[in-house]
């Protein structure tokens, strides 16, 4: 997982002063902080309240594009296992039925660190 957050900032047009940063689902926060190093950026990485380790093994859900590669997203494409579902457009579609309408989440899943701010607004 921190290598696919890790392409955000440093792979093909990713930068950090341009970053494709990946939304995150319910249950998943990550932090993250632009002055460090390539491969060293992501601090934290937490799955439904507990610390996510770089050996764990988690389900992600993402469009066929990033899933062949897309947008430099190299990684998913070297996932060991993939599984289909339905076309992107149509799994929105049913959310937004089903729970619309849909506010923004009432938590940020997603921290750039304060020190890299004041570097790199």
């Amino acid at each position: 997982m921190r290598t696919a957050l890790e392409q955000q900032f440093h792979s093909g047009t990713n930068t950090p002063a341009w970053p494709r940063v990946l939304s995150v689902s319910a249950g998943f926060t990550y932090a993250y902080d632009l002055s460090r190093p390539a491969g060293a950026r992501i601090s934290r990485m937490v799955l439904h309240g507990r610390p996510l380790t770089d050996e764990a093994t988690v389900r992600v859900a993402l469009s066929n594009y990033l899933a062949g590669g897309g947008d430099n997203f190299t990684v998913f494409a070297q996932a060991p296992a993939l599984w289909s579902g339905g076309q992107d457009l149509d799994a929105l579609e049913a959310y937004f039925r089903t729970y619309g309408p849909v506010a923004p989440p009432s938590v940020n899943r997603i921290t750039r660190s304060a020190q890299a701010m004041e570097s790199n607004p």
